[in-house]
């Protein structure tokens, strides 16, 4: 068996039947293209044992878990530090005409939350600061969660996004966190604001680029965030946040896409690692407009990503073109067509039809 395969899929049997549906694409576009599949029982996390052999590949596409720790050990894995999420109206041609956006969500993905039992001197300390700034919690039960932050990564989000913005020419960039929450008090995401600043804005600086130059860095309360992303969306063109402030985030610039199922992004860390907006598949029923269920487009989203990065530009092109058919002929969803009663199966069917006849009339030509 080659272990070093072109593409890795990873699946969920969850009867979805997402990795077989993509195989068939695979096999109708790119037939030389070296690929494996995992497929991990329903609700069982994945261990890093069954990843290994395939650490070398090119290329992978995370298909939606159900498994938080499924998710996590993906991500430990594959060194995966960064999300990155593109949203573009001319993504959606159902979207209205005067409807214009094109928003880069990048969002960091080692902030968390620590576990594990908390010294008695740290509970004593935290119930004196209760009792002088809250003191109607005094005696009560408090739940505490503690943040953690690695700087170095923050500087590499600054970083990956530098470069990204330098390759397609944005002009401004927003950092978004919620930095004024607690006075003058150095929060996670103060910390977070007094790091990545100064790191792009030095970038920016030592650009020898004169555009590059040019590209101006402002900061955003994630409150004032999202409401500019809903109201002014068109003014906004990179956003750089944490991680619970960039899924929000993330999952809104989806809404106003047409469906979270829809869109497609990727991770950035020793290997890139292609993923739906909707990375996790929660336990909902299969006649849910939720998620990605419903819509296989994300999917192949994160196929079409795949090619174009790794050098199948016309098959890149297929996915798109057959994306764009399907929806301006309302063969889709739910979710992003109230009333529709066509099926995953449906939407599949007709996405490797639509494949077909655009290989075949390149092969004509």
């Amino acid at each position: 068996m080659n272990k070093n395969p072109d593409l890795l899929i990873i699946d969920e049997d969850n009867n979805l039947g997402l990795s077989e549906r993509l195989i068939k694409v695979i096999q109708l576009l790119t037939p030389q293209l070296e690929f494996r599949t995992i497929v991990a029982p329903r609700n069982t996390p994945l261990s890093k044992e069954s990843l290994s052999l395939y650490r070398t590949s090119s290329g992978v596409i995370k298909l939606p878990l159900s498994s938080q720790k499924s998710n996590q050990t993906v991500r430990e894995f594959f060194g995966s530090i960064v999300a990155v999420r593109q949203f573009r109206s001319i993504d959606n041609p159902l979207l209205p005409k005067d409807t214009a956006f094109d928003i880069t969500v990048l969002r960091l993905l080692s902030d968390g939350v620590l576990g594990g039992t908390i010294p008695f001197r740290m509970l004593d300390t935290i119930d004196k600061i209760a009792m002088t700034d809250a003191p109607h919690l005094h005696g009560s039960e408090m739940t505490i969660s503690l943040s953690a932050l690695n700087k170095e990564d923050v500087k590499k989000l600054a970083h990956y996004a530098f470069a990204i913005a330098e390759s397609r020419n944005i002009k401004k960039i927003s950092v978004v966190a919620k930095a004024d929450a607690f006075g003058k008090e150095r929060t996670i995401p103060k910390v977070f604001l007094e790091t990545i600043m100064p790191e792009l804005k030095n970038l920016i600086q030592q650009s020898k680029n004169v555009e590059t130059q040019k590209i101006v860095v402002s900061h955003l309360q994630s409150d004032d965030a999202l409401y500019q992303m809903i109201t002014n969306p068109h003014e906004l063109e990179m956003m750089l946040t944490m991680n619970q402030d960039g899924d929000n985030l993330s999952s809104a610039a989806a809404g106003m896409l047409g469906s979270i199922g829809l869109c497609a992004g990727y991770d950035i860390g020793t290997t890139r690692v292609e993923e739906t907006v909707g990375g996790s598949l929660p336990s909902r029923p299969r006649n849910s407009n939720q998620n990605v269920i419903f819509n296989p487009l994300g999917c192949y989203a994160m196929l079409g990503n795949f090619y174009e990065k790794n050098g199948y530009p016309e098959a890149a092109e297929i996915i798109h073109t057959t994306s764009n058919t399907l929806l301006r002929a309302g063969k889709i969803t739910r979710d992003l067509k109230a009333g529709s009663d066509l099926s995953l199966e449906h939407v599949s069917f007709y996405f490797l039809k639509e494949c077909r006849k655009l290989q075949d009339t390149k092969v004509t030509v």
